[in-house]
């Protein structure tokens, strides 16, 4: 799910992926992922809808592949770094 899979997925969309927290190292040891949020035309934002391609493969090692059709979904993924 990412708009850079080229002319394969152009309707794939990208996400959001927002730090929380930093470990003792520095680094970000907790994330949340989301659809991009929508703004709206009265400065406010809704919860954004993620697109993805559906994609089947028709012939093994050519990349052959047939458009099964796009899907539209929400979802708000936690990830953390133990």
């Amino acid at each position: 799910m990412t708009g850079s899979w080229g002319a394969n997925a152009p309707e794939s969309t990208y996400v959001q992926i927002q730090c929380n927290s930093l470990g003792t190292n520095g680094y970000c040891n907790d994330w949340y992922i989301d659809p991009i949020p929508i703004s709206n035309g009265d400065g406010t934002f809704s919860p954004g809808q993620a697109i993805g391609r559906l994609v089947a493969i028709t012939t093994k090692g050519t990349g052959t592949s047939t458009n099964e059709g796009d899907f539209y979904m929400t979802f708000h993924i936690h990830v953390t770094r133990p």
